[in-house]
């Protein structure tokens, strides 16, 4: 893992990077199935005006959900298994509904929370494949919910650079855990 990136996930544990608008809502927890670790959290995301107002004229907004697998060491943690998936989100005037897509899946759904919902609470998301964690050791999960403002049109992301408004990342998840 470079140093950048190892310096990112650093920050994030300490709390500096995350400006949080709210705080996940329930206690996330690592479970494990036959073939993998498995962690459930809520994150409570709530757009703000400037987001609602974008997504009612017309702008899609995407979301990135990382979440990591490391085993801390003293001066480097070793990252074990990470994974990032990026979710779209768009109003559709002629349905007054959402889009919500991500990879090959997509579905419409009536209400903004209800969209939102769907990609704010994990739930037995998988983020390690069991053959990469040895028995009794002690790993740490990471998750992090995130809007990609790199993918908003070129004006919007100079708006988005000088204005609180269109910063909704949230508390990121950390779970300490011990493979059974």
């Amino acid at each position: 893992m470079g140093f950048h990136r190892w310096l990112v996930w650093f920050a994030l544990a300490c709390g500096v990077l995350a400006h949080a608008q709210s705080t996940p809502s329930r206690a996330p927890e690592v479970t494990f199935d036959d073939e993998a670790a498995l962690l459930s959290a809520d994150f409570n995301l709530t757009l703000g005006s400037a987001l609602e107002e974008a997504l009612a004229r017309g702008v899609p907004l995407y979301f990135v959900l990382e979440t990591e697998v490391v085993r801390e060491r003293l001066l480097f943690n070793e990252s074990l298994a990470s994974r990032s998936e990026t979710f779209r989100l768009a109003y559709v005037p002629l349905t007054r509904s959402y889009r919500l897509s991500s990879g090959l899946y997509t579905q419409n759904v009536s209400t903004l929370e209800a969209a939102t919902r769907q990609f704010s609470k994990l739930r037995a998301t998988r983020v390690a494949e069991r053959k990469v964690l040895q028995k009794g050791e002690r790993y740490v999960a990471l998750a992090r919910l995130r809007h990609d403002t790199s993918q908003l049109p070129k004006p919007l992301q100079l708006s988005a650079l000088a204005s609180r408004e269109w910063s909704i990342e949230v508390d990121p998840v950390r779970v300490t855990f011990f493979t059974p």
